[in-house]
């Protein structure tokens, strides 16, 4: 289990550290014998310039102790072939017995469209915030002895405003997370102080877009009503989907204890 509890800026190493071992044999939850989960987070796009609307997905699996492998990632342009992604990469879905996440996706742009859809999948809605920690009372699902504080919110849900045909009411269900400590430990996963944080060796083959995508953002000092801080922003107008995808994956594995703070 990696731990994350130093404060200070963080140097990006662009590079991206690959591992030996390929998409397609990631693609395979049997392959790699210390995985514990596998995780997909999304992010929704209108597309620019007479771009249609599509999404971006990463898919990353996790063992126990912090390690982590990217499965696959990309862009795919309809939901219904991110939900086939899903299945072909063997992510689990929702059970009330295991509930996950397991798959989350970016609120931002149009957000009753993204949770129309998470309540027909049983996915995951997500949203950053500029605030550094959500409580948690006594009794929920992450604070079951104690109030304590994380980087993500509890649960909650959203009424999407329509039923089943059986007439029941859907929701949605969705976290809040701080934006600024999760980067912070993507940051660090990626500085290679901390567990192995991998990719493919094919990755450029597959995906050659990650590697502006993961480099889109750096600190900057900025002037709050506290004193200069550092905050992440992105750098111009760079494209950050599959970052921010790999920012949702850190809050998932923080949620089932892979990493801890």
């Amino acid at each position: 289990m990696a731990e994350f509890w130093e404060e200070r800026p963080q140097i990006i190493r662009k590079a991206v550290t690959t591992g030996d071992f390929t998409r397609r044999e990631m693609m395979d939850p049997k392959f790699w014998a210390d995985e514990w989960i596998r995780v997909m987070g999304m992010d929704n796009q209108a597309g620019a310039r007479g771009d249609i609307r599509h999404r971006w997905f990463v898919c990353r699996a996790y063992a126990r102790d912090g390690r982590s492998r990217l499965v696959d990632c990309g862009r795919i342009n309809e939901w219904e072939d991110l939900r086939k992604k899903q299945l072909e990469l063997g992510v689990r879905d929702y059970t009330p017995e295991l509930p996950g996440p397991w798959v989350v996706s970016d609120m931002q742009y149009d957000p009753q469209n993204v949770q129309e859809i998470c309540a027909r999948y049983k996915w995951y809605g997500m949203l950053g915030q500029d605030t550094d920690k959500f409580r948690h009372e006594k009794g929920t699902m992450f604070a079951p002895n104690e109030p304590m504080d994380f980087y993500f919110s509890p649960e909650r849900t959203v009424d999407i405003g329509f039923g089943t045909k059986e007439g029941v009411r859907q929701v949605a269900c969705y976290y809040l997370y701080s934006k600024q400590k999760i980067e912070d430990i993507l940051a660090t996963l990626r500085s290679g102080s901390s567990e192995p944080w991998e990719a493919p060796r094919d990755l450029e083959e597959f995906c050659p877009e990650y590697f502006e995508h993961i480099n889109s953002h750096h600190q900057v000092m900025e002037s709050t009503k506290h004193g200069e801080k550092l905050v992440w922003r992105g750098i111009g107008h760079a494209p950050d989907h599959l970052y921010d995808c790999e920012t949702e994956l850190v809050v998932l594995a923080l949620m089932a204890g892979v990493y801890r703070r």
